[in-house]
């Protein structure tokens, strides 16, 4: 291994750092992966390595390379979708150690002072996009890919001869304690080319909260990686494991450090030689410096053809990205919107929040379906809704350059203040207006939905989730079909039911049929599952129906229909269905309960389908109301086209009238806001009204009463 031997030197005072968050990086996990595939990369990276060092002396050159850069922000509107003000502060800390700017060389013990590197590289957030538009460089994207954070995470890659494409990302699970990783450019050419950039943790984006000075430089250390350089101990063991080294001259055989050691404590593979554990491709979290070796390479490496890393210091690069600019442009925003709830009662308080993007906004103005207030110009309004359904939600934004209007349809699910159904209800899916009742949630709007279809456990009806997708297998390497299976895991769709009143309905069970094939091949890799919620509060917040056990259906017993083979899976007998049913213990808050089924998929994933969704009970008939109010109602039966004749005492809140049928949908509703007085009325029972028995459910705030009534033509 080469290196430079360096006189013994005693130094008392070592710098040392309390770290917040020790950071580790993946890249060695990734690149091993692609060096299984092909091993002729390894010598790739040596060749680019010795170059570097040995063909071309660029570390004296006044030359500045400038990178146009994007950051492209996979979240789901949690804390990973961080404010570009952590962006452009990362792009000021990457500018600040590239160009060795940094206040803190200073700390570089004596034995490096004279190694340090002036890399003289530049990054600059871009001014346009692939297509030309208007851009700050940051590229918003709602996507369950943020909790993955891997290879396949890499979406809306833009071209990456002309940017650097860094992902912001909420969990990175495969490589665990990992805050980031990039490959170098010798691995991505060819076939690998949709894998070039960075991937980071959120908590990793600059030196703001929610980072932090201590998580500041990994992008520092990532953009190392991507232009060439090795970890400081090689790319074959972890640090503080074997001594190793990166093949380049000035930096010193080490084992890495992933604590700041005093510099006597890192002689460890030499005794006669300083390890450089102030560098930033280590994890000492004391680094401050690149050696004039490392410069050296990352400049030859960018002005080579290894991941087309030579055309990004062009000037048509600089041009074509908008980053020769002297003024950027101030971009138009983008509309886009959260909500602290998407289901809600009647009469209940939703926060909203403008997320516009790509431009700053100076003025917006929101637009609330029947919500108090009905428009608002503020960043964060709260919004009421009284009445009930599907409220549409529309948000105007604009600056200097242009404004954007953007429609959020069906966006808030305001349920009534009594249930949509009293009591037992069956689904059966047999008529589409059933379809129309429930409803669907589909993270990221993304192609896997549930739609109707003409298959069903002993009948014609059932849902669909449409998860297989033809034509992928077609797809251009590293586009976004050729990718669509790769990125199916942790994506999450469920069905929802309208609201149950169960107060007065005893041994409650929620129970469904399912079809269900995976596309795994051995049972441990069926990591797909459906879990089932219920809420008490029209969906705000949500419960799981029971234990783990009782809630979730997984591995062996989800794949009812076996082996999905690849294929647009449909079911084809009664073998190929599976059954749940879980018991519900109903209470006094049960006025308004849902239950939701929620399927999260994994990369194996096939179609699902779901039949027969039942709330099966028993109902009885209460009476709170009567002997108090004098209530009277008559004749019983009656006839349909006549009025049902009711007469009662008033107190002092309104009374709602609601006549529901046996399967306890509303067929008309009166609110009768007499006080404190006899009160007398008709209620109308249409001519359309079929023969039956109905519910007459009689309600205020205090007390409630359900009276069968017959209904004879």
């Amino acid at each position: 291994m080469k290196r430079i031997l360096y006189a013994i030197g005693i130094i008392i005072a070592g710098t040392s750092v309390a770290n917040a968050q020790q950071f580790s990086c993946a890249t060695d996990h990734y690149y091993h992966q692609l060096v299984e595939k092909d091993p002729s990369i390894v010598k790739d990276l040596e060749t680019l390595i010795a170059n570097g060092q040995h063909e071309k002396d660029d570390e004296d050159s006044t030359t500045i390379f400038t990178i146009p850069v994007v950051f492209h922000v996979l979240h789901q509107n949690g804390v990973e979708n961080i404010p570009d003000a952590n962006i452009i502060n990362q792009i000021d800390i990457l500018n600040r150690d590239y160009m060795t700017l940094n206040a803190d060389t200073s700390n570089v013990i004596p034995e490096f002072q004279g190694l340090i590197g002036k890399a003289r590289i530049q990054f600059k957030l871009a001014s346009y996009d692939p297509w030309g538009n208007c851009t700050n460089g940051i590229d918003r994207i709602y996507t369950h890919e943020t909790t993955n954070g891997g290879a396949y995470s890499k979406l809306n890659q833009w071209d990456r001869s002309k940017y650097l494409n860094i992902w912001v990302v909420k969990a990175m699970p495969e490589v665990s304690g990992a805050a980031g990783y990039a490959l170098y450019p010798t691995a991505v050419n060819g076939y690998a080319f949709w894998m070039d950039g960075i991937v980071v943790l959120y908590n990793y984006v600059g030196s703001l909260a929610p980072s932090s000075a201590y998580n500041s430089r990994a992008i520092t250390h990532e953009v190392g990686h991507w232009l060439a350089l090795p970890h400081v101990w090689g790319d074959n063991n972890d640090p503080g494991v074997a001594c190793g080294d990166d093949g380049i001259d000035d930096t010193p055989m080490t084992k890495g450090y992933t604590t700041c050691p005093a510099p006597s404590a890192a002689m460890i593979c030499d005794t006669a030689i300083v390890e450089n554990y102030q560098n930033y491709m280590d994890y000492s979290y004391c680094s401050y410096m690149f050696t004039k070796g490392q410069v050296k390479v990352m400049r030859r490496a960018l002005q080579g053809q290894d991941g087309l890393r030579a055309n990004l210091i062009t000037p048509a690069t600089h041009q074509a990205t908008g980053i020769d600019l002297t003024t950027p442009p101030v971009c138009i925003p983008t509309p886009d919107i959260k909500a602290d709830k998407l289901f809600t009662c009647a009469g209940e308080t939703v926060q909203f929040t403008d997320q516009s993007f790509n431009g700053p906004v100076t003025y917006r103005e929101w637009i609330f379906e029947d919500g108090t207030p009905a428009t608002s110009t503020a960043a964060n309004p709260s919004v009421t809704f009284n009445s009930w359904g599907m409220k549409k939600v529309t948000l105007k934004v604009g600056n200097a350059s242009g404004e954007t209007t953007k429609v959020f349809n069906q966006f808030i699910d305001v349920q009534p203040s009594w249930g949509d159904s009293y009591g037992p209800k069956s689904f059966n899916l047999e008529p589409a207006t059933q379809y129309q009742q429930l409803r669907y949630l589909n993270e990221g709007d993304n192609y896997s939905k549930f739609v109707p279809a003409n298959v069903g456990y002993n009948s014609n009806k059932s849902l669909k989730l449409t998860v297989y997708k033809p034509g992928v297998e077609n797809a251009l390497p590293g586009s976004d079909d050729a990718q669509y299976y790769n990125r199916l895991g942790g994506q999450k769709d469920a069905i929802i039911t309208p609201t149950f009143d169960l107060r007065n309905t005893t041994g409650i069970t929620f129970s469904f049929d399912y079809s269900y094939a995976s596309n795994a091949i051995q049972s441990a890799d069926i990591t797909e599952q459906i879990r089932v919620y219920y809420s008490r509060n029209c969906g705000d917040t949500w419960t799981p129906l029971g234990n783990t056990t009782q809630s979730t259906i997984k591995g062996a017993a989800l794949a009812s229909a076996g082996y999905a083979g690849g294929v647009n899976f449909a079911p084809t007998s009664a073998n190929d269905w599976g059954h749940y049913s879980q018991a519900f213990n109903a209470t006094s808050s049960d006025a308004r309960t849902r239950f939701k089924i929620e399927f999260t998929a994994s990369d194996f994933s096939s179609n699902l389908y779901i039949d027969n969704i039942n709330v099966n009970g028993t109902l009885g008939l209460i009476d709170d109301f009567t002997a108090n109010n004098d209530l009277v109602i008559a004749p019983n039966p009656i006839v349909a086209g006549n009025d049902l004749n009711i007469q009662y005492t008033a107190g002092n809140e309104s009374i709602t009238f609601t006549l529901r049928n046996l399967q306890g949908e509303i067929i008309t509703s009166v609110v009768r806001n007499d006080v404190n007085q006899p009160v007398s009325f008709g209620m109308e029972i249409s001519s359309n009204v079929a023969a039956s028995y109905y519910f007459l459910e009689i309600s205020s705030n205090t007390s409630k009463t359900v009276k069968k009534i017959a209904v004879i033509k």
